[in-house]
């Protein structure tokens, strides 16, 4: 029987509400869930562990270069301040020992990487955390993953001597093995102060351009020739060296010139905006004797490298008491022009030594 009128259209209006309104429930309940889930990421939320360098992340390194004329580099990696500092020191730089005057070169061939550090700290009143003694060939190794850099040698080479070099112009692309050999060669035809400011525009051009890479290229290499190094790094060492990379290579890089070290011999004003990588590349400056072969720091060194790599914390008093005058201050210390053997009485080679810590090391 067919029904017409109102009766009609209030059946068919009930049936419809039936029918649309679990529709729209279904779609509005699905509307709330997705709101939840995505409001924890769309959301300010409070008390969320942020990752940022601490103190660990930061490092005064000392890296000696072995061979007949042995190379020295100190190196600064801050990622709290975003600094990164290069410095060159020429291996007859004159460092002050107990027994008297001692060349940096000699102190490292006598007694190691360590005695040298030591030293070189205590005549800059600088610290010194880590020392890293190496030849160029497990250098070269270590560095195999990063690619060709372009160094500008306009200032540090003049025009003759490029030309006696065969340079077709001032812009010119290493490897690590081809930049080995260009600085040995160097250090035999230049003075140790252009000689050193070369190296440290190398050493500054490697890690400026290849930041990026060098966290995890870095302290890989360095591990694949662990057992030709001489080092106090380790393995929890190496790995804080990659987050240290990893934040320095977080903001962009620039390069800040030496104190010092501009055309008129005044500092220059720094283009970076605050918060960019600093990057200082040079060598301290000193005077340098072809007569004596001796490189003496000016009065100048030591408040330079106080300001560039931090002052060293001064000793507690110590409560111990005074040596009775029988018997002799210096009965345990060696004999002047031999050097004390703190690494184990290394000479001139190089001993297997690796990247192994008394403590539990930190996973690499």
């Amino acid at each position: 029987m067919r029904t017409t009128g109102p009766r009609a259209f209030w059946l068919s209006f009930f049936i419809t509400l039936g029918v649309v309104l679990p529709l729209m429930g279904s779609f509005a309940l699905y509307a709330v869930r997705q709101k939840e889930d995505a409001a924890p990421a769309q959301q300010p939320q409070s008390g969320v562990p942020v990752r940022t360098p601490g103190p660990e992340h930061c490092c005064n390194l000392l890296v000696a270069v072995a061979g007949e004329n042995p190379a020295f580099v100190l190196l600064r990696l801050d990622a709290v301040q975003n600094i990164l500092v290069v410095q060159a020191l020429p291996g007859q730089s004159v460092l002050l020992g107990q027994s008297g005057p001692v060349l940096l070169a000699d102190s490292y061939a006598a007694a190691g990487p360590a005695r040298a550090a030591e030293l070189l700290g205590q005549t800059l009143g600088v610290p010194i955390h880590r020392y890293l003694a190496l030849t160029a060939e497990s250098l070269c190794a270590a560095l195999e993953k990063i690619g060709l850099v372009r160094l500008n040698l306009t200032g540090l080479l003049t025009e003759e001597e490029q030309a006696d070099l065969g340079l077709a112009g001032p812009v010119q692309e290493y490897s690590p093995q081809t930049a080995a050999e260009f600085l040995a060669g160097m250090d035999a035809r230049l003075p140790p102060d252009r000689a050193g400011a070369l190296r440290a525009a190398v050493w500054e051009a490697f890690l400026r351009q290849n930041l990026e890479a060098l966290p995890a290229a870095l302290p890989d290499g360095l591990r694949s020739v662990s057992s030709r190094l001489l080092t106090d790094l380790t393995a929890a060492d190496l790995y804080t060296l990659g987050q240290t990379l990893n934040f320095l290579a977080a903001g962009p890089a620039g390069a800040a010139p030496l104190p010092g070290a501009g055309a008129e011999g005044e500092a220059e004003a720094s283009p970076l905006e605050d918060g960019a990588l600093r990057i200082t590349a040079g060598v301290l400056p000193g005077r340098w004797n072809p007569q004596s072969g001796r490189y003496e720091f000016d009065e100048e060194a030591a408040a330079l490298a106080v300001q560039l790599f931090g002052a060293q914390p001064t000793p507690a008093p110590s409560a111990a008491p005074e040596p009775s005058p029988a018997s002799p201050q210096n009965a345990l210390e060696t004999p002047a022009g031999r050097g004390e053997g703190d690494a184990a009485g290394q000479g001139e080679g190089m001993p297997q030594a690796s990247l192994a810590s008394p403590q539990t090391a930190a996973p690499a």
